[in-house]
């Protein structure tokens, strides 16, 4: 019984983490708040698809787009007066926590074994791309339904 089956395994770790680029915590949190939550998914999306490519990735996106709903539905029935930025802060500043819970680590020894972080360029225009695709979704359900929208 020479092999122990818990030696860790030969692979070098520089090769398999730095396979592609990592997204931090915190551009996940900028994805969200510009974004919506659907942004941040996308981001912990590539994250999956780096770390294990036989993962959750897909599932994650999906949740995502839900989560973006039921954020637009609750910002649908808050109070007139309710604070404008609250609920953006308070949607990311959790998905920020759920980030940094499963990806701190991961980023930081990829990072240290050369692998590249993901561009802030990538994130702003994913957010943006994010946003406006929503806006334009938004725009076709006030057109389609009127009565929705109540004016005020």
């Amino acid at each position: 019984m020479d092999h122990n089956p818990y030696s860790p395994p030969a692979a070098s770790v520089a090769d398999v983490v730095s396979a592609g680029t990592l997204y931090s915590p915190r551009q996940i949190f900028a994805a969200s708040f510009l974004g919506s939550p659907i942004a941040a998914a996308w981001l912990v999306h590539r994250n999956f698809k780096v770390l294990k490519p036989e993962s959750r990735s897909l599932r994650t996106v999906w949740l995502g787009l839900a989560a973006t709903v039921a954020v637009f539905v609750a910002a649908f029935y808050l109070p007139k007066h309710f604070p404008n930025a609250l609920l953006p802060l308070a949607y990311s500043f959790a998905i920020y926590q759920y980030a940094s819970f499963l990806f701190k680590t991961s980023y930081q020894q990829h990072l240290a074994a050369g692998g590249r972080a993901g561009s802030w360029w990538r994130v702003i225009g994913v957010s943006l791309l994010a946003l406006l695709i929503l806006m334009g979704v938004l725009l076709m359900i006030a057109f389609a339904a009127p009565g929705l929208f109540p004016n005020e």
